[in-house]
């Protein structure tokens, strides 16, 4: 065999197989990549809305086509996540992609940016994840002048210094965000309805409260039991407990505590019986035998 096509299909082997192993392992772990950047994303969201503990979850898709991930919590309040793919006019990053979770309140105030994805250059531009670069973005809404300081005197956000490109994608990130917010999250939830601060959904009717051909008749609205409206802003329909006292840490009875003196002077005179201290009846003092004689045992 010729040598130069012998040294090729040794090539094409020793490539096929290294890109089937490739393939075999990108199989293998997506699913752990994939629920570790789930767990990242949760997390940045409790870092920014700490008292949301269980967010609604949906799924929105931005100018590019890319899936943005959305997290809704009470008081009309977003957490969305937004990468430096998801609009054209987001500057490009130094390397690779940004990603960042951004908190919106319901007056489309930035709340909290946690960056949740990069890979820009160690001790440069990865300084963009942290809190003295992102707190900047704090309070600020779609209207402000989102311009790096370095290019615009008037813009609002102070660049890292020695990594401007990494400063102008997370900024120019965040006005894109914003404006996407604006067009296709605010004031929506899951279902197509507002979120209203501490809306819970309607309890079932129960059994009984006129449902079925053998139900009771619904009672008087503003009656008590059925789901109906309480009687008044005042009404507690929970009745009161009888001797709440029973309800109380038990104290041992009067006859427990001599039952237990009596052991305990049980135990005493057995102990005395033992070394031979008892007189009539009740458990003494052994007395120190007196030295003898000198010189005796």
């Amino acid at each position: 065999m010729n040598p130069m096509v012998k040294m090729v299909l040794t090539l094409a082997v020793i490539s096929a197989g290294a890109a089937a192993a490739l393939s075999a392992a990108n199989r293998a772990t997506a699913d752990k990549i994939k629920a570790a950047a789930e767990a990242k994303a949760a997390r940045a969201v409790q870092k920014i809305f700490p008292d949301c503990a269980a967010p609604r979850k949906s799924e929105a898709k931005s100018p590019t086509g890319e899936t943005v991930v959305v997290y809704h919590c009470p008081g009309g309040r977003t957490c969305f996540s937004f990468s430096s793919n998801a609009d054209k006019a987001i500057s490009r990053p130094y390397s690779g992609t940004v990603k960042a979770m951004i908190g919106v309140d319901g007056k489309g105030e930035i709340v909290g940016l946690r960056i949740i994805q990069q890979s820009e250059t160690p001790g440069l531009g990865n300084k963009i994840v942290e809190d003295k670069f992102l707190d900047q973005f704090k309070g600020k809404s779609v209207s402000a002048n989102w311009k790096v300081r370095k290019d615009d005197p008037a813009g609002v956000i102070d660049g890292l210094s020695g990594a401007t490109i990494s400063s102008r994608t997370v900024t120019s990130l965040v006005a894109a965000a914003l404006r996407f917010h604006e067009a296709s999250l605010k004031d929506a939830a899951p279902g197509g309805a507002p979120d209203a601060p501490g809306a819970a959904p309607a309890a079932p009717a129960a059994p009984g409260c006129g449902h079925g051909p053998h139900a009771a008749p619904r009672p008087a609205p503003g009656a008590p039991g059925c789901g109906a409206t309480a009687p008044g802003p005042g009404y507690d329909n929970r009745r009161s407990v009888k001797n709440p006292e029973r309800f109380g840490p038990k104290r041992p009875a009067f006859r427990d505590a001599r039952r237990i003196m009596k052991r305990e002077m049980d135990q005493q005179r057995q102990r005395a019986r033992e070394v031979g201290a008892e007189q009539d009846g009740r458990p003494v003092r052994p007395e120190a035998p007196s030295p003898g004689p000198e010189g005796g045992q």
